[in-house]
């Protein structure tokens, strides 16, 4: 039976993270607000004045919350798991000095 899912298959690991305000976060202080994201595609933080594309931003913030180790989101009816919190992530292999 083939493998079809392309994660399995390169041996790629996947998370799950809270995608809430990703969008409105700014990714250089952390400044959480609805005016950060002034249209679709703009982003401007009101806090450091950081510019970037919208869905950059958001992409950015969805790969830092995997990688640190935030609380996973969960589906309905399912139980809460906790991401790893460790400096080295489960799943990436960072050369050690």
């Amino acid at each position: 039976m083939a493998v079809r899912n392309p994660a399995r298959r390169t041996g790629a690991t996947g998370r799950t993270v809270n995608p809430a305000h990703t969008s409105t976060t700014c990714p250089v202080c952390g400044h959480v607000h609805p005016d950060n994201r002034r249209s679709r595609a703009r982003f401007v933080c009101t806090g450091c004045g950081h510019k970037e594309h919208a869905d950059t931003v958001g992409a950015k913030n969805t790969l830092a919350r995997g990688q640190v180790g935030h609380r996973a989101w969960r589906p309905r009816l399912q139980p809460v798991r906790e991401a790893p919190t460790s400096v080295k992530p489960q799943g990436i292999d960072a050369p050690t000095a």
